[in-house]
């Protein structure tokens, strides 16, 4: 994959944020992998990739494609196809709220997981190891639960469904 990715970038002359993005989770997730011994670093395994989710999330707010405008792509094809998807996106040429709004939203998220990722490894070092799991569940459920009604209601108030 990393020659491919090479190549893209000599090719395109760009980046491609979505494909750095699956490469870091990759390495970070291969990195994990190789890493073995402790029951607390296995509960762990998961947070630093939602943190490298998070922190890349909030890479992406000042780009002209932030990590919303990247993951909404699927969500609008599939709702009003691959002509409703360019009027989604010509919407940030044309309106700074809307530019505003995909930026907040990526923010929120970004956020969500860093945060969500330090809470897990703060619990996995401070818990002991058999409660983590249960709590770990719980706190997820809560924290996307969190995420997903903030950005279904943020997304209603500034009309930003496709």
């Amino acid at each position: 994959m990393l020659p491919s990715v090479a190549y893209s970038v000599y090719q395109q002359r760009r980046i491609n944020m979505s494909t750095v993005f699956t490469v870091s989770l990759l390495v970070v997730g291969t990195l994990m992998s190789l890493i073995t011994g402790s029951p607390r670093l296995l509960l762990v395994r998961e947070a630093w990739l939602f943190l490298v989710l998070g922190v890349w999330a909030l890479a992406t707010v000042p780009t002209s494609r932030p990590f919303m405008m990247i993951t909404a792509r699927a969500v609008v094809i599939a709702k009003v196809g691959y002509e409703g998807l360019r009027a989604y996106e010509a919407r940030w040429d044309a309106e700074a709220t809307f530019r505003r709004s995909a930026r907040i939203l990526s923010a929120v998220w970004g956020l969500a997981f860093s945060l969500d990722a330090l809470v897990q490894v703060l619990l996995a070092y401070t818990l002991p190891v058999d409660l983590v799991p249960g709590i770990s569940t719980a706190r997820w459920l809560v924290v996307l639960g969190g995420a997903l009604t903030f950005h279904i209601v943020y997304t209603r108030r500034k009309d930003l469904r496709a």
